[in-house]
């Protein structure tokens, strides 16, 4: 990382010492450019913040190419003046829209795999969904109907007495987990029992998930549960992993993460919800063997 200076020079000092005479770099770095978008224009900036052309990340390969036949090719990657988004007008997270076509993917993803169940373990709507925000996701979900969709609502849009939810009816592929003790749902064309609680509070303190109560009963069964940290059912990974469910589908951490090797994981939020939550966002696709109930790929 680097401060209005070359890494370049550091490197050709430490090449002139060591093979003097032997070598020399040209320096035909990418400079004055951002590394992911192409012109953008700061009107803070002199020029209005035109001086900036291609993006780096496009760069790279044509300068590097075009007029030139390396022998060899070794990458170094310096950075600095990491300007925040909104330097440049751009706004700083996605957008509802945004959030929203990104759940457009999900579906259409769900669709080209020819996926068994979609599962949403909870905060499909970051606040109590409306009657309209209600149609709009169920539109999208009956346009997938060979799709089990099997979703529980987590502590922001927990279910209230005056919901939208309570009076809802979703379309036939949907299965919604309303209550708040665990009950499950048994899916018989693929020998499926999924679980899994809503929220009916904003925090829920106990730690559900240490003892569930369910037995084995030979079918492949899968838990929806929302949590993990200490307000919102804390969750014991050496308890858990001594559960008989083949998955466990995990919400409310917005960064994916592992939590047990293909047996429990949170996928994270589908966008980025604040200037924070850097890095990958997205879905996990996994399967499971009818044979062995356990998952195979995630």
């Amino acid at each position: 990382i680097t401060h209005m200076s070359y890494f370049s020079d550091s490197l050709t000092e430490l090449l002139y010492k060591r093979f003097p005479g032997g070598y020399t770099v040209i320096n035909g770095g990418i400079s004055g450019n951002r590394l992911q978008k192409s012109f953008p224009a700061v009107k803070l900036l002199p020029g209005g913040g035109h001086q900036f052309g291609i993006a780096g990340k496009e760069r790279f390969l044509r300068d590097l190419f075009t007029d030139a036949v390396p022998d060899l090719v070794f990458a170094l990657i310096g950075v600095n003046d990491c300007s925040h988004s909104l330097v440049f007008g751009e706004e700083s997270v996605p957008d509802a829209a945004d959030i929203f076509a990104a759940l457009e993917e999900v579906i259409r993803q769900a669709r080209e795999r020819d996926v068994d169940f979609l599962f949403i373990a909870g905060d499909l709507f970051h606040r109590q969904p409306l009657a309209r925000d209600l149609k709009e996701v169920n539109y999208l979900f009956s346009t997938i109907p060979s799709v089990h969709v099997v979703l529980i609502a987590g502590n922001h849009d927990r279910i209230r007495k005056n919901s939208a939810l309570m009076s809802f009816k979703w379309c036939s592929n949907v299965t919604f987990l309303m209550s708040g003790e665990l009950e499950s749902a048994v899916f018989g064309d693929c020998d499926v029992e999924v679980y899994g609680f809503s929220y009916y509070t904003p925090e829920i303190l106990e730690a559900r998930l240490d003892e569930t109560g369910v037995e084995p009963n030979g079918r492949i069964q899968i838990l929806l549960a929302h949590g993990g940290d200490s307000s919102h059912v804390p969750i014991d990974k050496d308890k858990l992993a001594l559960s008989p469910f083949a998955y466990i589908a995990l919400g409310h951490i917005h960064k994916p993460q592992i939590l047990l090797d293909r047996r429990a994981a949170y996928c994270g939020s589908l966008e980025p919800l604040d200037k924070t939550e850097t890095g990958p966002h997205g879905i996990l696709v996994g399967e499971i063997s009818p044979a062995t109930r356990q998952v195979t790929t995630l």
